[in-house]
């Protein structure tokens, strides 16, 4: 257990923790070896190398079988009476997921933790150096003035979807919007809205032999900023004297690190140098205190001390870790087990490479046995003449190398123990082993495909499903105050709503087999046969039921066949009765959605009761 004498407190104490991690993150050569496999999947070998690169391959095919490319979150309520927020907050998860670039962040991940063996998200809010509500300052004429008083959403700006409903004044949105931008210009990252960002695993800190997230007390974000973006943004305090500390060159490849090993790189010989001054800086994040601190190497004051009150679960960071081993935090990723093997493989090519340059057909002859012009002429090909003496008989002797096909056969065992390793054969990678392959034998690939990538998926999946439960609810519970409408197909329009109407104890769920998303097709045989199970059904309602097997014919069948509400078709009915027919029959008084062939539009949800 920490106490108070374990707990760094000044900006020396902090720093040397950072120390300490890095060594952690470094030691038996591991920043080396992410760096050759980053190369190795980019097909930088070295010389002289026939590279088949297995790496970026077997990587491509990996990502794609992983990220969920139309992800379905589920929020089930704990607690009885939550059915309807629980819609609402599946809803704002799905209308999240495209805007925030939760997609792009999850492939990257996914790659990263194939390289590294882990794949790193940090959340935060509002802007990149996570501007809590809870934390803002004041307005003050040494920071923004009155432009960084509330922001307005803007989220609402082109979309309802999660709109507030109480705007300030255009004029002065687009100012304060304006401003934020000076510091805080990712796409990503809206104004008062949660943010999910990959990381690189380099700029990830863990305190000395924290094994997993789980029990590290702290961990640390190496950020590097331009020096002017820091100074401009509201959240850091004691800028004046702070200093760039990180210089790059053009090209960035001719970068080198200080001999200290602090992560400072200085500039090379080559390249111009860069214009923009930059700064490192080490974002901490401590459970213990309840604190987020920012301190920078060469400056003697904190950046940033102050305990953040944000509410979320945990550090705001979720890890993909592939290949956890319990001992080790880091572990050995995909590429680390089977990088020797791809040295092998490619060894055996360029041997092979070699082999048939040297099996050309070459011939001896006598040296005048055949006139240079003419000796010109027979070597246009490929086949080499080589002049030499010769006995009288024989002026011209073939000499032939052949190759050993055991060349070819090291190829296959290589690329089969690639496989045995990580799990992806030549099938998995678009191709069959063979020429023939019957269906059954086909079907038997699929299902060994499955049961390797279910482990993985399901893992993709836990960390989505905690990154909304244990980061991104919290943050929208506790910072949306403001009301805000979303439309909630499964209560019947839009939704007002604000964070604390929500707010609630929910289990949620990433549906793992949503990777691949339903065709046309699909999506009309299913609707058919979920028809077939629910209709007539008393508990069912029926109109909506119409309306969504319809919907899903909406290229085929026009919107005016949808049926009037299920309680103007009782009225129609009394209406016949009475007048002795049914209604659209000769001499019968059309309904009054007849009158225009369309349905009654359905009334809207005002607001969450």
């Amino acid at each position: 257990m920490a106490t108070s004498s374990t707990i760094p407190r000044t900006v020396d104490d902090w720093l040397e923790q950072i120390r300490l991690a890095k060594s952690y993150q470094a030691e038996d050569g591991r920043l080396e070896r992410w760096k050759q496999n980053h190369e190795y999947y980019d097909n930088i070998y070295p010389e002289n190398v026939i590279a088949v690169n297995l790496v970026f391959s077997i990587g491509r095919a990996l990502v794609p079988q992983l990220y969920f490319k139309t992800p379905t979150i589920l929020c089930t309520p704990r607690k009885p009476g939550r059915a309807q927020q629980a819609k609402i907050l599946e809803a704002i998860d799905s209308w999240l997921i495209p805007h925030l670039g939760m997609k792009q962040q999850i492939k990257l991940a996914i790659l990263d933790a194939y390289r590294t063996n882990i794949g790193v998200f940090k959340f935060g809010y509002h802007s990149i150096g996570t501007e809590l509500p809870s934390t803002r300052e004041e307005p003050s004429p040494t920071r923004l003035g009155p432009m960084r008083t509330a922001l307005a959403d803007y989220l609402s700006r082109g979309s309802p979807a999660l709109g507030t409903l109480m705007r300030p004044n255009e004029e002065e949105e687009d100012e304060q919007e304006e401003a934020r931008r000076r510091y805080s210009y990712h796409d990503w990252i809206r104004p008062n809205a949660p943010w999910m960002l990959r990381v690189d695993p380099k700029d990830f800190l863990v305190p000395w032999r924290a094994r997993d997230i789980h029990e590290a007390p702290w961990c640390a974000f190496r950020v590097v900023r331009p020096l002017e973006d820091v100074k401009e943004d509201p959240v850091y305090a004691q800028t004046a004297t702070l200093q760039a500390n990180v210089k790059m060159t053009l090209p960035l490849s001719g970068a080198v690190r200080s001999p200290n090993d602090q992560g400072v790189i200085l500039p090379s010989d080559k390249g111009p140098q860069q214009a923009v001054p930059m700064v490192e800086l080490f974002e901490v994040w401590d459970k213990r205190t309840g604190k987020l601190t920012t301190v920078a190497e060469g400056h003697d004051k904190f950046l940033r001390d102050e305990e953040h009150g944000w509410e979320i679960d945990g550090l705001p960071v979720e890890i993909l870790n592939f290949n956890p081993n319990g001992d080790d935090f880091w572990g050995k990723s995909d590429v680390d087990q089977i990088k020797v093997l791809v040295q092998e493989y490619n060894e055996t090519r360029t041997v092979e490479l070699m082999h048939k340059k040297t099996a050309v057909t070459k011939f001896l002859f006598s040296q005048d046995a055949i006139d240079d012009t003419e000796l010109d002429k027979a070597t246009q090909g490929r086949i080499a003449f080589i002049k030499m003496k010769l006995p009288p008989v024989g002026n011209v002797m073939p000499l032939t190398m052949n190759m050993s096909r055991d060349l070819y056969n090291m190829s296959d065992v290589s690329r089969k123990d690639i496989s045995e390793v990580i799990g992806y054969s030549r099938n998995q990678v678009g191709e069959y082993d063979a020429d023939r392959r019957t269906a059954t034998e086909a079907a038997m690939v699929q299902q060994a495909l499955q049961l390797r990538a279910d482990e993985r998926r399901d893992q993709v999946a836990d960390v989505l499903a905690a990154a909304f439960q244990r980061k991104i609810h919290p943050t929208i519970f506790q910072f949306w105050d403001t009301p805000r409408i979303i439309e909630v197909t499964a209560l019947g329009g839009w939704v007002e709503y604000t964070g604390a109407d929500i707010k609630g104890d929910y289990e949620v769920k990433t549906v793992a087999d949503s990777v691949v998303p339903l065709t046309r097709m699909e999506r009309q045989r299913t609707s058919l046969i979920a028809f077939e199970k629910l209709k007539n059904d008393p508990r069912i309602d029926q109109q909506r039921l119409y309306s969504v097997v319809l919907g899903a014919f909406e290229d085929v069948l026009p919107p005016d066949l949808l049926l009037p509400p299920q309680q103007q078709q009782q009225n129609m009915l009394q209406q016949a009765l009475q007048a002795g027919g049914m209604p659209g029959q000769p001499g019968q008084p059309a309904s009054p959605a007849e009158g225009n062939g369309r349905a009654e539009a359905r009334p809207l949800v005002s607001s969450l009761q």
